[in-house]
């Protein structure tokens, strides 16, 4: 009697999770996951966010290579350390250019989302847009940041048998 109440409390919890996460999927223009920064202050923290972040990974790329730390996975970890070192700093310029463009420079008036440059592109438009493709790089260094942890993993499986 007992285990039959509890089953039907965690079928309706799991229930009600279902549903609140369903219903986020529904409306993501609700979920607010994507937020501009307020100006000037929100754009400044965010800049330096990204200074701090490549000067972290700039240490670790440095102490991994001057420790001696050979193998595989330190390898690609040193690869990951500089493609995410120069996301950060695609993604500093590029916010830079955003803020130098006016909503003129938009085919759709600068939405958050969905801006399209116009072309002919100026030098900023250009800059802008080739910071835009700034998944190219980390990408391919999130693919390196797996690629270390599945070699670090497999040693550390080595290393217990």
């Amino acid at each position: 009697m007992v285990l039959g109440w509890v089953v039907k409390q965690t079928l309706q919890f799991i229930i009600l999770i279902l549903l609140i996460v369903l219903g986020g999927w529904c409306m993501p223009e609700q979920s607010f996951a994507i937020q501009a920064h307020g100006a000037p202050e929100g754009l400044y923290v965010h800049q330096m966010a990204h200074l701090l972040f490549s000067a972290a990974l700039g240490y670790l790329f440095w102490d991994t290579k001057r420790s001696g730390f050979s193998g595989r996975g330190w390898t690609y970890l040193r690869i990951f350390c500089v493609l995410t070192i120069l996301w950060n700093l695609l993604a500093i310029v590029g916010h830079a250019a955003a803020e130098i463009l006016h909503s003129e420079s938009y085919t759709n008036g600068g939405e958050y989302l969905y801006r399209a440059v116009q072309f002919p592109l100026t030098f900023v438009e250009l800059i802008y847009y080739i910071a835009q493709l700034e998944h190219l790089v980390m990408v391919p260094g999130m693919i390196f940041l797996v690629l270390s942890l599945r070699y670090f993993y497999k040693d550390s499986m080595k290393a217990e048998k």
